[in-house]
């Protein structure tokens, strides 16, 4: 790593001495330590690396602040938290800087002066931040009744304060006093429609939204909150542990989320505000910025050829976590009995899953037939987790044998000629790579974008769909 990038915010270990009111040295701190960030960006220091100190200089400031115009409430009940995603300790550039400013009990008067005096110093150091004033009892009233609200305080973090309080505060909150794991999963899969909804129902769209469009980082953020739901965690790698993942998906999320992060990084960094779409204008000054160079493809065409294959990973290991968290807090009725539809494969609850761990391995034309079946059916909504990992991980078997298999090109045929749900098919198909293996001139135009203002997807989307 490059020396400049290993230097990482001295200034965010402020000096005793410098810990004052004086909004003119704090707004000094705050721009000499966004300029190093911005430098750090530029020499290579990594997504994660960025995001996180960034959020410890904000604490360190918001500290600062805190310790000079709140001091003369002594010990009294309260506590300065960060919310929403700088409780996470993940802050872009330009993310939003969400504070609530916790009491026991209705403040005094001269709590909420020194609050508005906490506050304002903020501003004048140039911090532009969203806050509110509550009591615990307050939370718990409106988080009861808003998915948005709880959805910001299950991410709480103290900054200062009484940890009590806080504790407090997290208590009141738990599954067992509102949203159960269920409740909280069917609202958050209906706003996850919606906002799908919004951007096209796809991730491959030309200008994405890096944060909220599909295979956006809004999916994994989606399943961190349901994880600490329905499992009292809400990392990753603790769903990895739990063997809800892979290590090798895993792995794809942590490199689909760091490409995420390092291009949201840029977009802030460049435009100097919270832009979170990938505008073409975007997509060129960042295609040079990560090194990419124009050759037989366009500069911009790898970058974002790499992108759309981070955003489906995304979206598609989201799913299939979405549906284990389904199994777990809402598990099938033993009176619920699986369906058998052929030796192959059953089906139960709209999942069509395999009978046998080896399907795939003993009879290779069932990565065609499962998807036949699928079409087929409309009491079918979803192909099971279980199946789209042994799909995607049997690919391999998509050869010349398999495409001369008569087994395979009658299946695949009559998945062309089918009256019904065969752009659902075709979209299932390209999703979990089956399309491009077995039409390899298909599989080089997954995620090929064309670089102009008359296309508003992907080759292969626009081709499937258009």
């Amino acid at each position: 790593m490059p020396r400049s990038a290993r230097r990482l915010i001295s200034i965010a270990k402020l000096p005793k001495s410098t810990v004052e009111s004086d909004a003119i040295t704090l707004r000094r701190v705050l721009d000499a330590g966004r300029h190093q960030l911005k430098e750090q960006h530029t020499a290579g220091a990594s997504a994660q690396t960025i995001v996180n100190r960034h959020a410890r200089m904000i604490d360190q400031l918001i500290t600062s602040a805190g310790e000079s115009t709140l001091g003369a409430l002594n010990h009294a009940h309260f506590a300065i938290i960060a919310v929403g995603g700088y409780g996470r300790a993940e802050l872009h550039p330009q993310s939003d800087i969400d504070l609530l400013v916790l009491f026991g009990a209705r403040p005094t008067v001269a709590a909420q002066e020194a609050t508005g005096q906490f506050v304002r110093l903020l501003w004048d150091i140039g911090l532009e931040i969203g806050h509110s004033v509550r009591t615990v009892e307050q939370c718990r009233e409106q988080a009861m009744e808003d998915l948005t609200v709880i959805t910001s305080l299950m991410e709480a973090r103290l900054l200062f304060g009484d940890k009590q309080l806080f504790h407090s505060l997290s208590d009141a909150i738990q599954p067992v006093q509102m949203w159960s794991a269920s409740e909280f999963l069917v609202a958050k899969r209906a706003e996850q429609s919606t906002r799908y909804h919004r951007y096209g129902d796809t991730a491959y769209n030309l200008e994405p939204h890096l944060k909220e469009g599909p295979g956006g980082l809004r999916d994994l953020h989606m399943i961190a909150w349901i994880s600490q739901r329905t499992l009292g965690t809400s990392t990753i790698r603790d769903l990895s542990i739990a063997s809800l993942l892979s290590h090798a998906e895993y792995r794809s999320l942590i490199r689909a989320r760091n490409l995420l992060w390092r291009m949201r990084n840029a977009l802030h960094f460049n435009t100097g505000r919270r832009e979170d779409r990938l505008l073409f204008q975007h997509q060129r000054e960042i295609a040079t910025a990560f090194g990419y160079k124009d050759t037989r493809s366009l500069a911009v065409e790898k970058l974002m050829k790499r992108y759309y294959r981070a955003a489906r990973d995304i979206q598609l290991l989201s799913e299939l976590l979405l549906q284990h968290f389904d199994e777990i807090i809402r598990p099938s009725s033993p009176a619920k009995q699986w369906k058998a539809i052929n030796r192959r494969f059953r089906s139960r609850e709209g999942l069509i899953e395999m009978r046998r761990a080896d399907v795939f391995t003993r009879h290779p034309f069932a990565l065609l037939e499962v998807f036949y079946l699928f079409q087929n059916d409309d009491t079918l909504t979803a192909i099971g987790a279980h199946t789209v990992r042994q799909i995607r991980s049997n690919l391999r078997l998509i050869g010349d044998d398999f495409r001369l298999d008569i087994r395979c090109r009658t299946l695949f045929v009559e998945i062309l000629r089918a009256p019904t749900r065969t752009t659902r098919a075709l979209k299932l198909m390209n999703e979990y790579g089956v399309l491009g293996a077995y039409i390899p001139a298909f599989g080089r135009i997954v995620g090929q974008m064309q670089h102009d203002l008359f296309h508003h997807y992907t080759v292969d989307t626009h081709l499937l769909f258009v």
